[in-house]
């Protein structure tokens, strides 16, 4: 019985991953759980910030950039002098990404752990990190990168919810959230231990600001913090 219980079980796993595979539920489920209602207004306030950069042609990096959509969401705002690479490292994700921005010559879309640029020697003018930054498994690492990245007079933009105070009940739900949404919600970061982070690594914050929208840029402490590299 116990034999037949587990080939039943074994079964009906191998038809929901089946079904996520071919539907690409992971990434619909990530769209309509955080970028339609948060992660594309987080680029609309970037836009107010990027868009002065455009007065000549550009490199663009969106790291973490997940199904495309929040991006594709401001696309039509910036020329095509602007070259933008994508990367991510879901595979779901990137599907959609690479599909959405298939028409488009200056996008670039590529399944790609952020740690395998340490050694690149390609400049980005603009580099975006949105929630992929929690995700990091070594913060001081990724800083470093991004700072070997970045060209001369570049920007590092990153599209963050940061706490203001410990949330216990938060930090151990994140995980669980995961199983549950298949969006990985990373770390909780706060807002102070940020900022150090950031200052102590050797990068300026030239703009810090709470994002708000609607009702859920309540609930939730969604930030646009500008950065370049110290002098």
């Amino acid at each position: 019985m116990l034999n037949f219980l587990s080939k039943v079980a074994t079964l009906f796993w191998n038809l929901v991953k089946t079904i996520f595979c071919c539907f690409n539920l992971p990434a619909f489920i990530y769209d309509i759980g955080f970028t339609k209602p948060i992660s594309r207004y987080t680029y609309y306030r970037l836009m107010d910030q990027v868009k002065p950069m455009f007065n000549k042609p550009r490199k663009w990096l969106d790291v973490g950039v997940g199904t495309g959509v929040a991006l594709h969401s401001v696309i039509n705002q910036i020329p095509n002098s602007v070259q933008i690479t994508g990367i991510d490292i879901n595979e779901s994700y990137y599907k959609n990404a690479k599909k959405l921005f298939g028409k488009y010559s200056n996008v670039e879309i590529r399944l790609q752990n952020f740690y395998e640029l340490e050694t690149s020697k390609e400049k980005y003018d603009i580099i975006v990190l949105g929630s992929s930054f929690m995700l990091m498994p070594d913060y001081t690492k990724a800083l470093n990168i991004i700072k070997h990245l970045l060209a001369p007079g570049g920007k590092i933009f990153f599209l963050m919810t940061l706490y203001d105070k410990k949330k216990p009940f938060t930090e151990k739900m994140k995980p669980y959230l995961k199983n549950f949404t298949t969006i990985d919600f990373g770390k909780a970061t706060y807002e102070n231990e940020f900022v150090e982070l950031i200052k102590s690594n050797g990068l300026n914050i030239r703009l810090m600001d709470r994002i708000k929208y609607h009702f859920l840029f309540k609930l939730f402490r969604v930030f646009i913090v500008e950065c370049d590299i110290a002098k």
